[in-house]
């Protein structure tokens, strides 16, 4: 069964042993007609509540509800060969590697043609028009997204990441963040949304902040036919 990703959503091309992998792949539809070997791609399906299977079994972190699609952001570490790949084409990308902490990304915050879109997690707490920032308690700001330098990922470059891993402090840090943009997930779906079309359009005065998205996406096409199915 081949599989894509729209907004963290698994989507499936279907054949006649689908009945099979269902089970595996945590994926269930409800009051849908599913013709053999089709493209399928849901826009507001109704997921029972009897799904008691994850995808995550697959190494595919995905989440649904009942009643629509419900996209749960995730972070992720990226992998450092990708990125330097990547950063061949568009230097404004991040330093991943540090000595403290690696940087990490927050997704999927868009999904272009069928392209999933991730956008690095900073400890940068100023307001700009081209980030989302992440608050606390206290709402104070403590971090951001920065989707100026988001940028398009295969999901076999990415790893969801490991809490537990590390010092109770910085856990408990990222626990608040990943629940704060949880709550506020459609206003980032938004913001990502608003800043690819800014750096799409090359006369936008705030385009030059912006990663060169079309190219980016232009490499990862090469990157999954050089390295995996697209």
């Amino acid at each position: 069964m081949l599989h894509t990703y729209i907004n963290d959503i698994i989507v499936l091309n279907i054949n006649s042993r689908c009945s099979t992998t269902f089970q595996k792949c945590g994926l269930y539809i409800q009051g849908v007609s599913l013709p053999l070997k089709c493209g399928l791609y849901i826009q507001g399906v109704s997921l029972p509540l009897n799904a008691t299977c994850n995808s995550n079994e697959l190494g595919y972190p995905n989440s649904f509800y009942v009643g629509g699609i419900m996209r749960k952001l995730k972070f992720y570490e990226i992998s450092g060969t990708y990125i330097d790949y990547l950063k061949q084409f568009e230097s404004k990308l991040p330093i991943i590697n540090y000595d403290n902490h690696d940087k990490f990304v927050c997704g999927v915050v868009l999904n272009i043609k069928n392209i999933n879109y991730y956008a690095p997690v900073s400890s940068f707490n100023k307001q700009q028009k081209t980030n989302f920032l992440i608050l606390n308690e206290q709402s104070r700001a403590i971090s951001s997204i920065r989707f100026s330098f988001m940028f398009p990922a295969p999901i076999n470059v990415l790893k969801v990441k490991d809490f537990n891993k590390e010092p109770y402090t910085y856990k408990r840090l990222l626990l608040a963040e990943l629940a704060y943009c949880n709550k506020n997930i459609e206003k980032i779906l938004s913001k990502a949304k608003q800043v690819h079309k800014i750096g799409m359009t090359i006369n936008h005065p705030l385009a030059i902040n912006c990663c060169n998205f079309k190219i980016l996406e232009e490499k990862y096409i090469e990157w999954q036919n050089q390295n995996g199915d697209l």
